[in-house]
């Protein structure tokens, strides 16, 4: 029976095997590494030749790399675990206005031996205004809408604790290079 190459048995022939390996910037490529050789260590690998699987690896995380980018991002976002509605919202109100009025005001004075008033004074005045408003509004709503219960949200949070982008992408090697039969 002709002899396997492993995962191992290669990155221990040269280790500069992942070297080429490209990572989101915020992500331990040592970190990577020890996560595939623990996990894969003795898997029988797809591409026997050490200079053809290590232009591929690079290859593949190149290919891979936003993705990655996408996965990683998605664990480090920062928000409200049992809020399930976030809305930031500006808005202006703009209005225009006129107005005409007239105004009359007259002054009616009796005598000193008269009982009926007689008009004294009379003024009359006509009156425009313009009016121009200009309102901006600035609103964050947020909270549960009530759709999912906040025990709900929580369990969902705790699950997407637990993902790993390191092993999402050490499985991801796992299937591209290796080959899983025992």
């Amino acid at each position: 029976m002709p002899g396997t190459m492993s995962v191992k048995g290669l990155y221990d022939y040269d280790n500069s095997l992942f070297a080429g390996m490209v990572l989101p910037s915020a992500m331990d490529q040592s970190v990577m590494i020890n996560y595939i050789i623990a996990e894969c260590a003795d898997l029988e690998v797809s591409i026997t030749n050490w200079e053809t699987l290590k232009v591929m690896i690079e290859s593949w995380s190149i290919s891979r790399k936003h993705s990655w980018e996408r996965m990683y991002e998605s664990t480090i976002q920062d928000y409200n675990m049992i809020h399930n509605f976030d809305r930031y919202e500006d808005w202006t109100d703009n209005g225009n206005g006129t107005g005409t009025g007239k105004n009359t005001a007259q002054v009616n004075k009796a005598a000193y031996n008269k009982t009926d008033p007689v008009l004294a004074e009379k003024q009359t005045s006509d009156a425009t205004t313009n009016t121009t408003t200009h309102n901006t509004h600035k609103g964050h709503l947020y909270g549960n809408i009530g759709v999912t219960t906040a025990a709900q949200m929580l369990t969902e949070e705790r699950k997407l604790a637990e993902y790993d982008v390191y092993m999402a992408i050490t499985d991801e090697f796992k299937r591209k290079f290796c080959l899983c039969v025992y």
